[in-house]
């Protein structure tokens, strides 16, 4: 399979079929936040707001840190505020969904037939109903919280709850990345079993996204990086398939608890009690965790290189496609 990597070409010839996709998948975005708060038992405020979904068309999202591979992106936004709170404020507000033309021409590969994006708004759907939803022991947002500090320097630094993170777990977020694919991908399995759809789009996804990452990698560091990106991009791979075993034959309970445990593995059972406690009014220092989905932030690029020099190291490399067996 010949795959384009992403430029302008790509842009040009997609934008518009995604816009038109965009705009008729509304019934089946509702049907599946349905399906997917029901399964990650979400409730309230948090169950009837929908996730917003942003396409970007402009060149600069080609850049942008998961586009630049062919994946989607979800997110809930986050502030917090430590100013002269007791406990420091942590608010997520209304989820986003974001996609561009490049991971719609990926998704026209892997699917093969319209619709090309069903898939991916079960799977970003299902990561936003995981930090939505909860367990007995484990609420979603706490868990995401976790998630979010092995990639923030910034939260584990000014956040008390975070204060004894495990400085170590910082330079492996790649491992606590990996861990959090396996509520979506679990609930993805099944969704996409229960709307007739090949399940074996998933483990096309992975393979392809992970060969671009590769080629991507490879272009921006050069060939002194090959051994370090590939062992990179391998390991990513075995962590993904590995959490998403584990999880396959597991129910709601099951998937909050095995993340839970996964997390503790990493980051020792002593903080996850002692980040328990604090963001439960438990301590005297804490944090207080919150959900709004009234407040909205703008979706934004994450560049993973400048556009200019991505452009311009794909004219130095003479390539514009790479081929997948």
């Amino acid at each position: 399979m010949e795959i384009l990597l992403p430029g302008i070409e790509v842009l040009e010839r997609i934008s518009d079929e995604l816009r038109v996709e965009v705009t008729k998948s509304k019934e089946l975005i509702e049907k599946v936040w349905r399906r997917v708060t029901s399964l990650f038992n979400v409730v309230g405020g948090a169950k009837r707001v929908l996730p917003r979904v942003e396409a970007f068309y402009n060149a600069e999202s080609l850049v942008d840190v998961n586009f630049i591979v062919g994946g989607a992106r979800s997110t809930l936004p986050l502030t917090w505020d430590t100013s002269s709170l007791r406990p420091a404020l942590i608010e997520f507000t209304r989820p986003l969904i974001l996609v561009n033309p490049y991971v719609y021409y990926i998704q026209t590969l892997i699917t093969r037939k319209p619709p090309y994006l069903t898939s991916v708004f079960v799977h970003e759907l299902s990561h936003v109903a995981f930090a939505l939803g909860r367990g007995s022991n484990w609420h979603g947002l706490e868990l995401e919280l976790l998630y979010r500090a092995s990639r923030n320097d910034r939260l584990r630094q000014e956040l008390p709850c975070l204060w004894s993170y495990p400085p170590t777990i910082a330079l492996e977020w790649i491992k606590v990345g990996a861990l959090f694919e396996a509520p979506a991908l679990w609930s993805e399995e099944m969704l996409l079993g229960e709307l007739g759809i090949d399940r074996s789009i998933i483990e096309k996804r992975i393979k392809i996204c992970s060969s671009i990452e590769k080629e991507v990698e490879l272009i921006i560091c050069g060939e002194r990086c090959r051994s370090l990106v590939e062992n990179s991009v391998k390991e990513h791979i075995e962590l993904v398939k590995k959490h998403w075993s584990n999880v396959r034959n597991r129910d709601t309970e099951g998937i909050y608890n095995y993340v839970a445990d996964e997390l503790a593995k990493m980051l020792g059972n002593d903080f996850m009690k002692e980040y328990m406690d604090s963001v439960r009014g438990r301590r005297a220092v804490g944090c207080r965790i919150v959900y709004n989905p009234s407040r909205t932030h703008e979706a934004n690029i994450i560049p993973r290189i400048a556009l200019f020099n991505w452009l311009d190291l794909l004219s130095a490399y003479g390539k514009k496609s790479i081929t997948i067996e």
